[in-house]
C-alpha cells in the first residue's frame, strides 16, 4: 500500500481519507442535537440587536452515555440580527439570527458553549446556517391563482401588475371584467386567501434545536435516569403486540406501533395535555374549513383532523398532536386501547411526524408525508412526558423482526417498542404549546394590506411567472408546495 502511494497514487487515498473523517464528523453532529424550549419571546419586528433571551433544556443531552446537560438546564444567548418585511421594498424575507453562549446547570453554574441554531420545530420558516428566514409569503397558495405571463410582448409590464388582482390578468385578456370586475376579483381572493405572516413570531414554549460543537473540556458529567423495570410477563406480552398499521384500503403505512402506556383514559389525556399536546378534531366541515384556512395562510391548527388509520379492525381511541405555525408539519400519536394486563389498562401507539403537506388531485383532499424515521418521534413522546413531569422512566422491548424490514418506502427503525409508565403531571415551568397563543398579524391594517400589494407585484414581477419556473425546472430544480422542506 505504502509503495502504491509513493507512486503518486496518494490523492486518490487521501480524498478517501477526507470523506471518511467528514462522514464521522457527520455522524458526530448528528448526534448532538440538544432539544430546548424559549422562555423569552421573539420576532423579526420587535427584537433589537443585542437582546439577551433564555430557553430551558427539555431533555437530557447527550441522549447516550453520560449526560452533559441534563433536562432543566438553561441555555442562555443574544439576538444577533432581526430584521423584519416592513413595507416589503427592501426585503421579502424576514431574518432572525440567534447566538447562543452558555448553559446553566439546575444547581445555578454557568458555563460556556459553542453552538448554533439548528431548526425551529414545526415552524413554516426555515433555519439556513444559524438564521431563520421568514416565508416568501406571496409565493404561498395565493399565488397559484394570479395571472402568469403567457407570451413575450410589450404587455409583460401591465401583465405583471394585472397579477395583483389575480385571476383578472389572465380573464381581462379573454373576456374584459372592467374596473368593478378587478375589484371584485381582488376582493374575492383577499377573502379566500389571506396572506400568510411575513414577520417571524417566536412566543415562548417554541421549541428549538440546537448543534452543540463544543464544551469546555472539564464539563461535569451526570448519570442518565435508570429505565423502568418490566417483569417477564409484560415484557412478553409487549413483544408481541403487532406492529402493522394501515390505511382503511389496507394498505401499510410508514407508521408502526412504537410506543406503549399504561393507565386509565383519564390518566392517559392528563398526560399528554400536561406534556403539551392537543386532542385531534374528527373530520367534518367546520374542521376541514379550518383546514383551508390554515393551509391557504400557511398557519397553524393544533387540533387539526387526522387521517383515518387502523390497528387490525379498529381506528384509534385516542388521538393527540402537537404543533406550532404550520399545518404542514406536527407531531401526532394515534393510541389504541387494548386488553388489560394485571388489571391494568394497557395502551399501544404509533408515534409519527408529519414533515409536507400537498393536495391530492382526485379524490380533491389535503394529505401530508411523514417522516421516515419513526423512533425520533417515539423519543419526542418520551422526552414531553419527561420533562412535564408525566413519566420518569421507560423501557425498551425488542423486536428483531421488525429492525430486519427493508427500509424502501417504509419506517426507518430499530424496531424497538418503549413502555411508558404515567402518572400525575408536575406544574410545567413554561406553556408547553406554543400552538395555544393565536398568532396576530403584525402591524396596523393599512400597513399589512400595502406590504401584501407589494409583496404580491413584486413576486409576480421576478418569479411568479412561467419564465422563471421554466428556468427552474431546466436547472433541474423542483417546485415544492408551501411548507415543504
Amino acid at each position: 500500500m505504502m509503495a502504491w502511494i509513493h507512486k503518486g497514487n496518494h490523492k486518490p487515498v487521501w480524498r478517501c481519507l477526507v470523506v471518511a473523517l467528514a462522514s464521522v464528523a457527520w455522524c458526530r453532529a448528528a448526534d448532538s442535537t440538544l432539544h430546548v424550549r424559549l422562555l423569552t419571546p421573539l420576532s423579526s419586528h420587535s427584537s433589537e440587536d443585542g437582546t439577551d433571551f433564555d430557553t430551558v433544556v427539555t431533555s437530557d443531552w447527550p441522549s447516550a452515555g453520560p449526560v452533559a446537560i441534563p433536562a432543566g438546564s438553561h441555555v442562555r444567548g443574544k439576538v444577533i440580527r432581526a430584521r423584519p418585511v416592513g413595507l416589503g421594498l427592501r426585503r421579502e424575507h424576514a431574518l432572525l439570527e440567534l447566538g447562543f453562549s452558555e448553559y446553566v446547570l439546575p444547581d445555578g453554574t454557568r458555563h460556556p458553549m459553542w453552538a448554533s441554531l439548528r431548526g425551529v420545530d414545526n415552524a413554516r420558516e426555515d433555519v439556513r446556517k444559524g438564521r431563520i428566514r421568514g416565508v416568501d409569503a406571496a409565493s404561498g397558495p395565493g399565488g397559484w391563482v394570479q395571472g402568469l405571463w403567457l407570451r413575450p410582448s410589450a404587455a409583460l409590464v401591465p401583465n405583471s401588475l394585472a397579477g395583483i388582482v389575480g385571476l383578472s390578468g389572465t380573464l381581462g385578456s379573454k373576456m374584459p371584467l372592467g374596473p368593478a370586475g378587478d375589484i371584485g376579483l381582488l376582493l374575492a381572493r383577499i377573502l379566500l386567501f389571506r396572506l400568510p405572516e411575513t414577520e417571524i413570531q417566536l412566543p415562548a414554549g417554541a421549541d428549538f434545536q440546537i448543534a452543540v460543537t463544543r464544551l469546555p473540556s472539564a464539563h461535569p458529567e451526570f448519570e442518565a435516569p435508570p429505565d423502568a423495570q418490566l417483569t417477564a410477563e409484560q415484557r412478553h406480552w409487549l413483544a408481541r403486540r403487532p406492529a402493522l398499521v394501515t390505511e382503511p384500503t389496507g394498505k401499510p403505512v410508514r407508521d408502526r406501533i412504537n410506543i406503549a402506556f399504561t393507565g386509565t383514559v383519564d390518566e392517559v389525556i392528563s398526560a399528554l395535555r400536561g406534556a403539551g399536546w392537543s386532542q385531534a378534531d374528527s373530520l367534518s366541515r367546520d374542521s376541514f374549513g379550518r383546514v383551508y384556512r390554515a393551509f391557504t395562510s400557511m398557519s397553524g391548527y393544533r387540533t387539526a383532523p387526522v387521517s383515518p388509520i387502523y390497528y387490525g379492525d379498529w381506528l384509534p381511541d385516542l388521538v393527540f398532536e402537537k404543533s406550532f405555525n404550520s399545518i404542514a408539519k406536527r407531531h401526532h400519536l394515534r393510541l389504541w386501547r387494548t386488553s388489560p394486563l394485571n388489571g391494568r389498562d394497557m395502551w399501544v401507539g404509533a408515534a409519527s411526524h408529519d414533515v409536507r403537506m400537498a393536495v391530492k388531485k382526485w379524490p380533491v383532499s389535503f394529505t401530508h408525508e411523514i417522516d421516515p424515521r419513526i423512533d425520533l418521534e417515539r423519543e419526542r413522546v418520551i422526552e414531553d412526558l419527561r420533562f412535564a413531569g408525566c413519566a420518569e422512566a421507560s423501557a425498551y422491548v425488542e423486536r428483531p423482526e421488525l429492525a430486519a424490514e427493508k427500509p424502501g418506502k417504509g419506517p426507518q427503525t430499530d424496531g424497538r417498542l418503549v413502555f411508558v409508565p404515567i402518572h400525575g403531571c408536575r406544574k410545567p415551568e413554561v406553556a408547553l404549546d406554543a400552538a395555544n397563543t393565536p398568532e396576530r398579524q403584525a402591524g396596523p391594517i393599512a400597513l399589512r394590506m400595502a406590504r401584501r400589494l407589494v409583496l404580491e407585484a413584486r413576486y409576480h414581477l421576478t418569479r411568479g411567472n412561467v419564465y422563471y419556473k421554466g428556468l427552474l425546472m431546466l436547472r433541474g430544480r423542483q417546485v415544492i408546495l408551501p411548507g415543504e422542506d
